[in-house]
């Protein structure tokens, strides 16, 4: 496991598969997302989702929240792109668009 305090955040981040793929897709969620939601986009497991999930709580990229869902009724632990974290989940989307050009 990485140093949580080492000055290298970005080797934090890449501890887990997917964590950029997770910012950019509650990034395109609006800034909100819950795991089985994420499962549906990404070619991610729950545990994955939930390992990567501690380190973007640890970089102060999301915060959680417990609520009802309006869509089905259940409460969902919703992980919420901070301010920081949009700025991320924004930098690492223009880096793979611009990884994705001819």
């Amino acid at each position: 496991m990485i140093d949580r305090k080492s000055d290298n955040q970005i080797a934090m981040l890449e501890e887990y598969k997917g964590t950029f793929q997770i910012l950019i897709q509650i990034l395109k969620l609006d800034g909100e997302s819950y795991i089985a939601q994420l499962v549906d986009f990404l070619p991610l497991n729950n545990k994955t989702i939930r390992n990567a999930r501690g380190n973007l709580i640890s970089a102060e990229l999301i915060t959680l929240d417990e609520r009802l869902d309006p869509h089905d009724k259940k409460y969902r632990l919703f992980m919420i792109l901070t301010e920081k974290g949009k700025k991320v989940a924004e930098l690492a989307a223009n880096i793979e668009e611009e990884l994705r050009k001819e």
